[in-house]
């Protein structure tokens, strides 16, 4: 929200020793939109992304983290940093494989994520 990163930004922590959390990698994002409720469901990351929508990244090679999905709640103007309108929230966990994403004021998307090469 300040400038000091060029594109939304992700910090990949390991927090398996809650005493010693060690960062694993950064993810800049392919706009300036900011993120906000990201959840881990197997090698998925979906991420809420205010005014660019459901951001899906694929951290198997936590090293190299990469998008390979987006739905975007907000089609409308910039991708900008802001807490203002778009994706607030994504619940990935459904067994059918349903995504809902809450966005501001656009409404609930109901969606689902087909991958278009395997994702292990």
């Amino acid at each position: 929200m300040q400038g000091l990163v060029d594109n939304t930004r992700t910090l990949i922590w390991d927090v398996t020793d809650l005493d010693d959390p060690v960062l694993l990698t950064e993810y800049f994002g392919p706009t300036k939109a900011t993120d906000h409720n990201l959840y881990v469901k197997g090698n998925l990351v979906y991420q809420a992304n205010y005014d660019s929508g459901l951001r899906i990244v694929d951290i198997t090679d936590i090293a190299q983290p990469r998008e390979v999905g987006f739905f975007d709640t907000v089609p409308h103007g910039a991708d900008e940093p802001s807490f203002r309108l778009g994706a607030w929230s994504v619940y990935p966990y459904f067994e059918s494989g349903v995504i809902v994403v809450s966005s501001g004021g656009e409404g609930l998307f109901v969606l689902r994520y087909q991958p278009q090469e395997p994702v292990s």
